[in-house]
């Protein structure tokens, strides 16, 4: 047995969530934290309370939903539905109609009582700078569970292979 480095906590994590939060969109991200949070929910036995939130401009009553947006949202669900079944975790499925993705999340993780957020984001650049986006950072701000990010990887133009 090795000697735990200076300062480390030699208990194992205590953080066992029961109650995970999976917001789901189109992105490719999203189905890596899918996949993440069912991993982690098999593991520790919680369940699953996968979300997709279709934002209403604020011009239309918020239960004004494009046909459209609401097939999207059902097919982004059922994949997440079919990675969950795959690993033999309870995951429940709910669409959210909201002006803004981030309070949405955040109330829905308040009222199902989750002790964990797993929010895919994708790598986005402005100015040559990394930007969170403001859903991720709402969530962040104002999530009273614990938020775990998955980034997608960065992509990297042809100078940065060269020097690496």
């Amino acid at each position: 047995m090795t000697d735990p480095k200076p300062g480390a906590d030699p208990r194992p994590l205590e953080f066992t969530p029961k109650r995970i939060i999976l917001p789901v969109g189109g992105r490719a991200v999203p189905h890596q934290a899918a996949e993440l949070a069912c991993r982690i929910a098999r593991r520790e036995g919680a369940v699953i309370h996968a979300m997709t939130v279709v934002e209403v401009p604020r011009g239309l009553p918020i239960t004004d939903v494009r046909d459209e947006l609401a097939m999207q949202a059902d097919a982004w669900l059922a994949d997440i539905e079919t990675t969950a079944k795959k690993l033999e975790v309870q995951c429940e499925l709910v669409i959210v109609q909201s002006r803004e993705a981030g309070p949405a999340i955040v109330d829905e993780a308040e009222s199902w009582e989750a002790d964990l957020i797993v929010l895919g984001v994708p790598y986005r650049e402005k100015f040559e700078d990394f930007q969170l986006g403001k859903t991720a950072a709402y969530v962040l701000h104002h999530a009273s569970c614990q938020v775990l990010l998955l980034r997608d990887r960065a992509e990297m133009g042809p100078s940065e292979h060269d020097s690496q």
